[in-house]
C-alpha cells in the first residue's frame, strides 16, 4: 500500500517498553443506549424513503436475552440479507454479540443453489429467510435446509403449506415466523412453530417478544376485543428513534402511548391490520392501506390470501382490487400453482365458498409461473399484470356464439361483465356476475327484448347455450323474430309480451335435498339478493325460497296493500308447497308480509310450524305514521343501497333544491363512485327501484294486522341504532297470541344478513326448524 506522508510506521519490538507502561484498563465509553447506532432508509407502503432511527438500546433489546430463538457461541448464522436490509441486523449481531459464528454469504445476487451451498459449507445452524425466497427453497431445494437448526422467515404472509412441509421434512428443526417493522427494530412479533397440527389456515405472527409491547387498537386508540379486526401499534425497547430530519412524519408514526405511566413512552403505528386468535397469538391480515372496499363491503386482502393458499395445488396467492372495463372494482386472484396442477377457478371458488362470504371471493384468477419480488424478496405487487378481460381464468374451451339470439346475449354479457370475448358455455358467474350485475343484465334484457328473465333463470341456465335455450322455450314469439333477421337486437324487439306467463315471484335461492323448504319474503326494496348467505349457512341441502316484489320489472305494477301481496305469495308458495305445515319468514318488512301469510294459511287450516320475523318492525311503529315527502323516502332509499353520510357530497339544503329526477341522478352518480351499484346501472332501473320502494313503504304505512294465533320466532339485531329501537320486539307480543321467542344477535338491522353475522342467523333458524321436526 501507498502510505501518506504523515503516516507514522510504528515499529512494536522496538517500542515494547513504552506500550508496557500504558494503562492496562479498557478505555471509557461514553456511548449510552440511547445513542444512534445506524439510520436505515425504508421506503414502507408510501415509496417516500425515510431514514429510521435506531439507537443501541433497540439493537441490545433484538439479540441479547431473546425469548424467540436461543443465541450462543454454538450458533452459526448466515449473513445473506444486504446492509440495507433490516434482516441483515439480526444477523450480524445476532452472532457478534452473544459469541457465535457469522458466515458472510458471497456479494451479489445469489441464486437458490448458491444460498444452499453457503448453508451448507458454512455449517449455519441459524438462518433468516425472506417469506419468498422460502416458499421458493420449500419447493425447489428443500434439502438445502437440512442443518439447519432455527429457521427464521418473515417479511410477508408465509403459506401454510409451506410451513407444515418444513415442519413435517425435520423434526429437529424450529420454524420461526418472525414480522416486525424497520421502525421497531426488525422483530416485533415471533411464532415458533414445531407441530403441523397446530399449523390452520393462516400463519400466526405469534406474540411479542422480550421487552416488547403490541396493541390492536379502534380508530379511537381502543383496544379491539378478540377476534376484531384493529390496526397493530407497537412499543418497548426496540423502538426507534423517528425519521431523520421528519418531524411531521415522525409526530404522525410515532403517537403517545396512552397505556403507559412513563413519561415520554411513545407507540408506532405501524399501519399493519391484525387481530388477536383465542389463545392470545396474533393473525396477521395485511395494511391498512392495502385494505380494499368493493361493491360496499371492507375487505382484508390478506384473509383472502390465505384461505386460496390452502386450496390445493396452490404453492403462493396474491389477492388484490382491479378494475373491469366499466372500471368497476373486482377481486382478482394471482396465484403460482403446484407442479402437475392446473388453475380450476370452479373448484377454487367452490373451495372458497366454504370458507369466506361470497363478497370475499375473488371475481377472477390469473395464473404467474412464479410471483414478482422486489430485491429485498417480498413480492412486489406493483409488477403484477393488470387485468386486461382475456379467458386466462376460465375453465371452459371458447365456442363463439352461432346464432343471433346467442351473438346478442353475448354482446350484453361483454357489456356487462366488461369482458372482451364470451363463449356459449362460459358461465356468468365464472366471468365475473354478481347480485348486481344479475339486475343490470336483466334489465338491459327486459329494455331489449321487452321479456322478463327470472332471476332463477341465470342461475339454473349460467351460460350462453343454457339460456338460450330457456328464451327459445319460454319466448318463442320473440326469439323467433330474431333468429329470421339479420338485424340488431334494439331494432327487432318492439313490444313483444312473453309467449308463457312464466314469471313467479318465487326465486329458487337452494334447491335443497328432501328436507321441507323454507320461504323468505323480500325486504322493502323488493330484491332478494339479501337471502343468499343465509341460504348458504343453512347448508346445501336446505330448500330455500325467496319471494321477489313483481314491481321490479316493468312487466308488473307493484302491489299497494301488505294483504294483496300476501295473498300473491301465498298462490306461488302452494305451487312448490301444496299444503303445510309451512315455515317462512322475511327480514325487516319481509317479516311483516310473512306475518300476513302467517295468518292468511291459518285461515286456511294449514299449519305453520315456523314464522321468522328478522329484525322486523312491528306495524304498530307505523301505524298513523305521516305520509314521506319524496325526500324523506329517497333518504330511507339510499340507505337501502348501502349508503352513509360520508357517502354523499351536497347537503341535504342542497339536495332539496333538486327535482325528483336530479336528486335520484346525484344518488346514482354517488351510488356508482362509491360501488354500491354495478357499473352499467342506468337511471331508468333506479327509478324503478325507488318505486318499489316507495310503494312497499305506504303498503307497510297503510297495514292493520290481526291478532295471529300463532307463536312467532324474533331474531333481534343487537347493534341497531336509535333508528331501529331496543324494545322492537315489543309490538309483536301484542299481535301473537302463542308469544313470541327472542333471540338477540351480533350485528345491525343490515349487516345481521351479512357476514360474519349471517352465519349466527342461520345456526339459530336451523335449531328452530329443528325443534319443529323435519
Amino acid at each position: 500500500r501507498v502510505l501518506s506522508e504523515t503516516a507514522e510506521v510504528v515499529c512494536l519490538t522496538d517500542e515494547r517498553e513504552s506500550i508496557a507502561s500504558e494503562p492496562a484498563e479498557n478505555l471509557a465509553s461514553t456511548t449510552t443506549p440511547e445513542n444512534l447506532i445506524y439510520v436505515m432508509y425504508t421506503s414502507g407502503s408510501t415509496g417516500q424513503a425515510k431514514g429510521v432511527a435506531v439507537t443501541h438500546r433497540s439493537v441490545m433489546r433484538l439479540v441479547r436475552g431473546a425469548n424467540y430463538v436461543e443465541l450462543g457461541a454454538e450458533q452459526v448464522l448466515l449473513q445473506l440479507a444486504p446492509m440495507t436490509f433490516d434482516a441483515s441486523t439480526f444477523e450480524v449481531w445476532g452472532a457478534l454479540l452473544n459469541g457465535g459464528r457469522l458466515v458472510i454469504a458471497p456479494p451479489g445476487p445469489l441464486s437458490l443453489e448458491e444460498i444452499g451451498r453457503a448453508v451448507r459449507e458454512g455449517e449455519v445452524t441459524t438462518l433468516w429467510l425472506t417469506a419468498g425466497l422460502f416458499h421458493q427453497t420449500v419447493d425447489e431445494r428443500p434439502t438445502d435446509l437440512r442443518g439447519v437448526r432455527q429457521l427464521l422467515a418473515g417479511g410477508d404472509v408465509l403459506s401454510p403449506r409451506h410451513v407444515r412441509r418444513v415442519i413435517e421434512a425435520s423434526a429437529d428443526t424450529v420454524l420461526i415466523n418472525g414480522y416486525g417493522p424497520t421502525e421497531n427494530t426488525t422483530f416485533t412479533a415471533c411464532h415458533r412453530m414445531t407441530e403441523v397440527q397446530k399449523i390452520g389456515e393462516s400463519v400466526s405472527i405469534g406474540r411479542p417478544i422480550s421487552n416488547t409491547q403490541i396493541y390492536i387498537l379502534d380508530g379511537g386508540m381502543r383496544p379491539v376485543p378478540v377476534g376484531v379486526v384493529g390496526e397493530l401499534y407497537t412499543g418497548g425497547d426496540g423502538l426507534a428513534r423517528g425519521y431523520l430530519g421528519q418531524a411531521a412524519v415522525t409526530a404522525e408514526r410515532f403517537v403517545p402511548n396512552p397505556f403507559s405511566g412513563e413519561g415520554g413512552a411513545r407507540l408506532y403505528r405501524t399501519g399493519d391490520v391484525a387481530r388477536y386468535l383465542e389463545d392470545g397469538r396474533i393473525e396477521f391480515l395485511g395494511r391498512v392501506d392495502e385494505q380494499v372496499k368493493v361493491r360496499g363491503y371492507r375487505i382484508e386482502p390478506g384473509e383472502v390470501e390465505a384461505a386460496v393458499s390452502e386450496c390445493e395445488g396452490v404453492r403462493e396467492c396474491v389477492v388484490l382490487v382491479g378494475e373491469d372495463a366499466h372500471g368497476e372494482k373486482l377481486l382478482v386472484g394471482y396465484v403460482v400453482m403446484e407442479a402437475q396442477h392446473e388453475l380450476s377457478t370452479r373448484a377454487l371458488k367452490e373451495h372458497l365458498r366454504e370458507r369466506l362470504p361470497e363478497y370475499m371471493i375473488p371475481t377472477t384468477f390469473i395464473t404467474l409461473d412464479e410471483l414478482p419480488l422486489t430485491p429485498n424478496g417480498k413480492v412486489d405487487r406493483r409488477a403484477l399484470p393488470a387485468l386486461d378481460g382475456s379467458r386466462s381464468q376460465l375453465d371452459t374451451h371458447y365456442e363463439e356464439p352461432r346464432t343471433n339470439l346467442e351473438k346478442s346475449l353475448a354482446k350484453m354479457w361483454q357489456d356487462v361483465l366488461g369482458v372482451e370475448t364470451v363463449g356459449i358455455h362460459d358461465d356468468f358467474f365464472e366471468l365475473g356476475g354478481t347480485s348486481l350485475r344479475v339486475v343490470v343484465f336483466v334489465n338491459r334484457l327486459e329494455q331489449r327484448l321487452r321479456v322478463h328473465l327470472p332471476v332463477k333463470a341465470l342461475f339454473s341456465a349460467p351460460n350462453i347455450a343454457a339460456l338460450a335455450q330457456y328464451l327459445k322455450e319460454h319466448y318463442a314469439q320473440t326469439v323467433s323474430a330474431l333468429d329470421e333477421n339479420d338485424g340488431e337486437l334494439l331494432s327487432l324487439m318492439t313490444g313483444l309480451e312473453p309467449a308463457t306467463g312464466s314469471w313467479s315471484p318465487l326465486v329458487e335461492i337452494q334447491p335443497g335435498n328432501g328436507k321441507p323448504p323454507l320461504f323468505f319474503v323480500h325486504p322493502v326494496g323488493g330484491n332478494v339478493f339479501c337471502y343468499f348467505n343465509l341460504a348458504r349457512g343453512l347448508g346445501t341441502d336446505q330448500p330455500f325460497y325467496a319471494l321477489q316484489a313483481k314491481g321490479l320489472h316493468d312487466i308488473h305494477h307493484s302491489h299497494t296493500r301488505i294483504e294483496e301481496m300476501a295473498s300473491y305469495y301465498v298462490e306461488h308458495l302452494r305451487a312448490v308447497q301444496p299444503t303445510g305445515p309451512y315455515r317462512i319468514g322475511g327480514w325487516s318488512l319481509g317479516g311483516v308480509v310473512a306475518f300476513e301469510m302467517a295468518q292468511q294459511l291459518k285461515a286456511c287450516g294449514d299449519e305453520v310450524h315456523m314464522l321468522a320475523l328478522i329484525d322486523s318492525p312491528s306495524p304498530s311503529a307505523f301505524g298513523g305514521m305521516k305520509r314521506e315527502d319524496d325526500l324523506s323516502q329517497l333518504a330511507g332509499f339510499a340507505i337501502d343501497l348501502g349508503f352513509t353520510q360520508q357517502h354523499l357530497s351536497r347537503s341535504v339544503d342542497d339536495v332539496k333544491q333538486l327535482s325528483l329526477d336530479e336528486q335520484l341522478s346525484y344518488l346514482l352518480e354517488r351510488a356508482l363512485a362509491e360501488d354500491l351499484v354495478p357499473a352499467g346501472m342506468e337511471l331508468d332501473h333506479l327509478h324503478r327501484l325507488f318505486r318499489v320502494f316507495k310503494t312497499n313503504r305506504e303498503a307497510l304505512r297503510a297495514y292493520v294486522p290481526g291478532v295471529y294465533a300463532g307463536r312467532v320466532t324474533y331474531f333481534r339485531a343487537v347493534g341497531n341504532d336509535a333508528s331501529n329501537p331496543e324494545d322492537m320486539p315489543n309490538g309483536w307480543h301484542e299481535l301473537a297470541l302463542g308469544g313470541v321467542d327472542v333471540y338477540q344477535l351480533p350485528g345491525d338491522h343490515y349487516s345481521i344478513l351479512k357476514q360474519p353475522h349471517v352465519d349466527a342467523l342461520a345456526q339459530c333458524i336451523e335449531q328452530r326448524v329443528r325443534e319443529h321436526g323435519q
